[in-house]
């Protein structure tokens, strides 16, 4: 008895230890969610500020002349390097300070400023951008003293009889005032920092002008993931870092485009469970107390059950010791009786109450027992019988989906008809919603194209998603390996999945061709089926080999080709995970 409740008392201490790991760990997944969600925030706001720095270039492109316009040198191009300054065609505005010494008479230049101008231009100037882009950006010393940095524009301006860039027109921007709406987010309630940085990671433009010339590359932590922000990747994010000021910090970056120029939005780190800023904060929100209330009614839970069960199991034991002094029995009697059979034909008191047991009833039960026995291995044997009939049923009446979809898309007159014929078909062997989305190569978004089985749409026009180009080269480079790309964990696709159709958990498969149809292999569409997991084993190959032949017809479909398919081994494609 003592060791009954030395074992109850050490299973609730075990329990108490697991719902309290089992609350940190809720904690826990709470805060990577949070930390997630401010991702996304921190990105939303950077691409919102990557736009105005756009539109600060179209602005000048289009000839505009606002106040952040410094002055602007025609430079003669000598084969496609910038050789020498002419001259200068705008007076410098009254509210600038280039060089705090600069003259603002068009017809006398500050040399030392033309030096570090014209220096910068051989350095940084694109002549291919110059061509395609109609224009050329990079950054220039805005002073011999400090570590300011400004923006320069180059725009071609004059060519020769063989259209051969002759000079070009380049624009002096100051980026802290190109730039205003940087320093409002620092007054707000939201308690962050944006900046705009170059690809060497210096500081442009920041929300507090004392930051502004710092080396974002010496800042312990940001030097790799601003390093990998401008060999492609489109943005970056870090979950915490040290900042400039020595706070922990969360911040997320977003390039513009292909420029060597990007933004960063950081606000205070969210501090780590169990840290002391952690306690420091859950307490001040609340947070905390909401934690260990949930903590203490998991403990009074787990105490009142253990109770019960030991009140329980003290009450069983003594009613058998009772019982057993009533009888007369020892404790070696009871033994002996147990190891033996009972004395048939002999009564057994139980109280007042005289049972007689004797071998026809024992016979009878057991006669009894082997019958319901027997019965029941009959009605098994018949079930197995059964379930391997219907079994070779269903796999000899199976259809044959990628035979059925070939004679669909072989009579398909228009892209809308394939797209059409994928989506039905894939939604029937699914036995899910299906959508499938087109992908446009100009554009890298995919919009929605068919929709099959039970699904409810409010506003198709929502359903866009951005594909970034690794993703699109990652992807051809799969099938190029005779793969089928999953992205059902890149960001964009999951975003408007659960933002649009409240769906967490889809497979989304890349719709590609084939290199004897389209040269290389090309991404030309996404299909989504809502039921993720369905029937993997048996369907996958089938449906790697429907998504492979319907991209042959689509590219076909969309660029003329003439010869559309061939046929496609089920056993060389496999599946392969994108993550964002």
């Amino acid at each position: 008895m003592k060791t009954a409740r030395i074992a109850i008392f050490l299973t609730g201490i075990i329990g108490l230890g697991m719902g309290g790991l089992m609350s940190i760990s809720s904690i826990q997944s709470q805060q990577e969610e949070a930390v997630l969600r401010a991702n996304d925030t921190l990105k939303t706001q950077a691409q919102g500020y990557v736009d105005q720095f756009f539109g600060v270039i179209d602005t000048i492109r289009s000839g505009g002349n606002p106040n952040y316009v410094l002055n602007q040198f025609s430079v003669k191009m000598n084969q496609g390097i910038p050789s020498e300054i002419e001259s200068s065609k705008k007076d410098e505005p009254a509210n600038t300070n280039l060089n705090n010494g600069v003259k603002n008479n068009s017809q006398n230049i500050d040399l030392a400023l033309e030096d570090r101008l014209i220096n910068a231009l051989k350095n940084q100037v694109s002549l291919s951008d110059l061509q395609l882009s109609k224009y050329s950006i990079g950054t220039f010393e805005l002073s011999d003293i400090g570590n300011k940095f400004g923006i320069f524009l180059a725009i071609p301006s004059e060519f020769d009889a063989h259209q051969t860039i002759t000079k070009v027109n380049v624009v002096l921007i100051d980026p802290t005032l190109a730039m205003i709406s940087l320093p409002k987010i620092g007054n707000s309630k939201l308690d962050r920092n944006a900046y705009l940085i170059d690809k060497n990671g210096k500081v442009l433009a920041h929300t507090s002008n004392a930051y502004v010339g710092t080396d974002l590359r010496k800042t312990e932590g940001l030097k790799a993931t601003i390093e990998n922000l401008f060999v492609g990747a489109q943005s970056g994010s870090l979950s915490r870092y040290h900042a400039i000021d020595g706070t922990k910090e969360q911040v997320a970056f977003v390039r513009a485009g292909t420029l060597p120029f990007a933004i960063g939005v950081e606000q205070k780190a969210i501090a780590s469970v169990l840290s002391m800023s952690w306690v420091r904060d859950q307490m001040s929100s609340g947070a905390a107390r909401k934690g260990l209330g949930m903590i203490f009614v998991v403990m009074a839970l787990a105490l009142a059950m253990f109770s019960a069960v030991s009140i329980t199991f003290t009450r069983k034991i003594q009613n058998e010791i009772r019982l057993t002094k009533f009888q007369g029995r020892t404790s070696n009697n009871f033994e002996s009786e147990i190891a033996q059979p009972p004395v048939l034909n002999k009564p057994m008191v139980s109280n007042s109450n005289v049972i007689y047991v004797n071998e026809e009833n024992i016979q009878g039960a057991t006669e009894d027992f082997v019958a319901s026995k027997n019965l029941i291995e009959n009605e098994m044997n018949e079930m197995r019988s059964f379930n391997k009939v219907n079994l070779g049923n269903k796999i000899s009446v199976h259809r044959d989906y990628s035979e059925e979809l070939s004679a669909k898309l072989k009579t398909s007159q228009s892209a809308e008809e394939i797209e059409k014929a994928l989506a039905v078909l894939s939604s029937e062997m699914s036995e899910s919603a299906t959508l499938f989305f087109r992908y446009n190569r100009r554009l890298q978004n995919l919009t929605i194209g068919a929709v099959a089985g039970n699904v409810q749409i409010q506003n198709t026009t929502l359903l866009q998603a951005y594909i970034r180009k690794d993703i699109e080269e990652q992807v051809e480079a799969f099938a190029t390996e005779g793969k089928v790309a999953s992205l059902n964990n890149y960001g964009p696709v999951s975003k408007m999945m659960i933002a649009h159709l409240n769906v967490a958990h889809f497979e989304a498969w890349a719709v590609t061709s084939e290199p004897d149809v389209s040269g290389t292999p090309k991404l030309v569409g996404v299909l989504v089926i809502l039921n993720a997991g369905f029937r993997s084993a048996q369907s996958r190959p089938v449906l790697s080999k429907m998504l492979r032949e319907t991209g042959n017809y689509l590219f076909a479909q969309t660029n003329k080709v003439g010869s559309k398919t061939r046929s496609i081994r089920p056993n060389a494609v496999n599946n392969s995970e994108l993550n964002s």
